[in-house]
């Protein structure tokens, strides 16, 4: 199973880079060094920590953006051409054949995330910015967001049709982003009842606010090891439970 699941993910890396994909790199590189130049030119601020909030920002709905739009088609593509029975048709079960797309295309992510990122951190500390230990910390996060809206998307795209999957996931990427903010709106502070609402939704959904830590980094916050280790175990512990639940649908997926 294992080795079956290492052989899917190594080919789905090789068709999404057939894909050139990561072009995206390039324009977000030289687009990250465009915005940074003007504002080292033109601002009276701190260019190196803007053009760390416009990279980290970029390398953040790059990912994101990638997982939802290649993510919704990752398993119905493989449906809608037929490649599916042949792949199942062998000793490749159901459970190997998601792990292994799984698998690959989380792997594209992170080093789309790293490449990104690096390029946007070799642009700050070009500008003079002082090196933290946050950084990686909030690369880590990043990827670790982009994969968590993968899997929601591929969960989604098993139960219903791509273009709700697609509206869906993205909503809930908004919603759960602004969540958080949202309890402390007088309006909701006001009436208790909508207060638990919000409470409620944030423990159930996805709450994206607490996996990346960007703001950490740009607002100079204390990180402290607990806050990065719940955020950690929140990210792996919804991830599970998706890919739980999409595993439970596959088996019982009529493929006819």
């Amino acid at each position: 199973m294992i080795r079956d699941t290492l052989t899917i993910a190594k080919f789905t890396l090789i068709q999404i880079n057939k894909s050139k994909i990561l072009v995206n790199v390039i324009f977000l590189s030289v687009a990250i060094a465009l915005v940074s130049y003007v504002l080292s030119e033109f601002t009276h601020g701190v260019p190196s920590k803007i053009s760390l909030d416009i990279g980290f920002g970029l390398a953040s709905l790059s990912s994101v953006g990638i997982a939802i739009f290649l993510g919704v088609q990752l398993l119905s593509q493989e449906m809608d051409s037929r490649t599916i029975y042949m792949i199942i048709s062998r000793p490749v079960s159901r459970v190997s054949f998601y792990l292994g797309k799984m698998l690959g295309m989380s792997t594209f992510l992170l080093l789309n995330t790293i490449l990104v990122s690096m390029v946007a951190l070799s642009v700050y500390l070009k500008l003079n910015g002082p090196w933290t230990n946050l950084f990686i910390v909030t690369i880590l996060s990043i990827a670790l967001e982009a994969i968590l809206t993968l899997f929601v998307v591929v969960s989604l795209a098993l139960i219903v049709n791509n273009v709700i999957s697609v509206v869906t996931t993205i909503a809930l990427y908004v919603v759960g982003h602004g969540i958080e903010d949202a309890k402390n709106i007088t309006y909701v502070v006001s009436r208790p009842w909508l207060e638990n609402l919000l409470r409620i939704y944030s423990k159930v959904m996805p709450n994206f606010s607490q996996i990346n830590l960007k703001r950490y980094l740009l607002y100079s916050l204390d990180l402290y090891p607990n806050s990065w280790g719940w955020s950690l175990v929140y990210a792996l512990f919804y991830i599970l439970f998706l890919a739980t639940i999409s595993i439970l649908v596959l088996r019982n997926k009529n493929l006819d």
